[in-house]
């Protein structure tokens, strides 16, 4: 958890790591805090995040702060290293951010939010998202400048969900062979699925 300070991996690797897998677990190897104007900031510039898991963030969370008038917000910067087979329960397999992500380079790959959405007598009550990155909310700023997404799955939204008012933007890299597979195969986005949101794509 990095509150208002800088965690920065040159190298090395963390695997096999969990948060408990109910509502209030978010970020099963990195969460990056905020909180009125703390900003916790996470720097990948190699290494490795594997097999870990969350109720949301598989891997990393990007949290911005909920305080009334608060301006800070979480910042995951990646200029190298992996992030592999993490999985989510409900969305943001690899990364779930409501705060601010870039990606310079580095490969997000095969990492999972839910192969099908949840449902209740024919109604569905819990969607899964984002099988690589979930962005939420007006706060959520991704840029994508470089790097490859790959080879995630989720119900909808197989390698990015940009949801609620958050902006991705893609400037360069790669995304490539992901895949929705959605309730009954009916999925939707299997690359990008963009709801009341904004991506530009610029470049790729």
């Amino acid at each position: 958890n990095t509150f208002g300070g800088t965690f920065t991996m040159n190298g090395g690797a963390i695997k096999y790591c969990s948060s408990d897998p109910d509502i209030n677990s978010f970020g099963g190897a990195v969460f990056i805090d905020a909180e009125n104007s703390n900003y916790g900031k996470f720097i990948m510039n190699g290494g490795l995040i594997e097999h870990c898991s969350a109720y949301r963030g598989g891997a990393v969370y990007i949290h911005k702060s909920l305080a009334e008038g608060a301006t800070g917000y979480g910042l995951f910067t990646m200029n190298g290293g992996e992030i592999l087979n993490n999985s989510s329960v409900e969305s943001g397999g690899g990364i779930y951010t409501t705060g601010k992500f870039i990606m310079e380079d580095g490969l997000i790959s095969n990492n999972k939010a839910g192969e099908t959405d949840d449902i209740v007598d024919n109604v569905v009550v819990a969607q899964h998202h984002g099988g690589g990155i979930e962005a939420i909310g007006k706060s959520a700023v991704v840029i994508m400048n470089g790097g490859i997404i790959s080879e995630n799955l989720a119900a909808s939204g197989g390698g990015i969900m940009v949801y609620t008012d958050s902006i991705f933007t893609m400037n360069g890299g790669i995304i490539l062979g992901n895949f929705a597979s959605g309730t009954g195969g009916q999925g939707n986005g299997g690359a990008v699925y963009v709801q009341a949101a904004t991506f530009n794509f610029n470049n790729g």
